[in-house]
């Protein structure tokens, strides 16, 4: 059986409110939308911290609104 990220990430602890979160989050950083990206992924991982995944996107994310010269904090 396969195991997608997002079931792979939240073994320990389902919580839909993350499924929700990070499935927004993947889609605005998709969309070049880093700004709401950022905002889905650290609801994200307020849901559930132990996410590395989730994790990863929002250091990427943070990385494009940067290169982009926004402040975001």
């Amino acid at each position: 059986s396969s195991i997608s990220s997002e079931e792979n990430e939240e073994i320990d602890e389902p919580n839909e409110n993350f499924r929700k979160a990070k499935r927004q989050g993947v889609e605005a950083f998709d969309n070049n939308d880093y700004e709401r990206a950022v905002n889905n992924f650290r609801d994200a991982l307020g849901s559930y911290s132990n996410a590395p995944e989730a994790r990863i996107y929002l250091n990427n994310a943070l990385a494009e609104v940067s290169a982009l010269g926004t402040s975001y904090s």
